[in-house]
């Protein structure tokens, strides 16, 4: 693990690298790019904290308002959102959501709209809000479907799951938490089929199948 946590921490010098050259070439596309990555996976895996990448993702939304860039704007938008509602300032999360799904559909840009509802698609997960969470996924599933994007898919439908779940659906709740699977499985990142399954447990055990709950979840912790 150690080797791979410095491994990670290299990566992010040489986004700091990137970044410094870029902001003293005047290079502003290629620093919207260094300021994305710097709030990005990379960051995470390399253990900064949520406050440490917050600062670049607010400068990369500014600069990309700045640039006219509505889609980058969308996208450092739902990051932001994402990470507050990681943290639980879901009330702060669904206001920024909000903001940045007005401003993606005032542009008229298309993908600047998918990331926006990717982003209230979260904050609505978190916070349990069925009716939102709904209405959400059911816009933006056909137009994640219609663009290929297996990231993006396995998520809309996992937590699309959530709302058969909320009406105590648990086999409508677990048929698309298998389509998720499936979908992980095909999309190339199959680092989360673990997580995935864990989820499929967790339904079973609010179902009442203790046992199959023990053996997803021990499926889980070995994949």
């Amino acid at each position: 693990f150690g080797g791979l946590l410095r491994q990670r921490q290299r990566g992010v010098a040489h986004i700091d690298a990137a970044l410094a050259w870029a902001r003293t070439s005047g290079e502003r596309r290629l620093e919207l790019a260094a300021l994305r990555a710097r709030g990005g996976d990379a960051a995470v895996g390399a253990q900064l904290g949520t406050d440490e990448l917050l600062g670049p993702l607010e400068d990369g939304a500014r600069l990309a308002a700045d640039l006219g860039d509505r889609r980058a704007e969308a996208d450092f938008g739902c990051r932001l959102t994402v990470l507050e509602a990681s943290r639980l300032r879901l009330a702060a999360a669904r206001v920024r959501a909000d903001r940045v799904l007005a401003r993606a559909r005032a542009s008229g840009s298309e993908d600047g709209v998918v990331l926006a509802l990717d982003g209230l698609k979260t904050v609505a997960w978190y916070l349990g809000d069925t009716p939102l969470l709904a209405d959400t996924v059911r816009e933006l599933e056909p137009l994640v479907r219609a663009r290929h994007d297996s990231w993006l898919i396995q998520w809309v439908v996992f937590e699309g799951a959530f709302v058969p779940a909320a009406e105590d659906d648990w086999a409508g709740a677990r048929d698309l938490l298998h389509e998720a699977r499936d979908l992980n499985v095909r999309s190339g990142f199959p680092a989360y089929a673990g997580h995935l399954r864990a989820y499929e447990g967790w339904l079973a055990r609010l179902a009442g199948d203790l046992e199959e709950a023990r053996d997803l979840g021990t499926r889980a912790v070995e994949e």
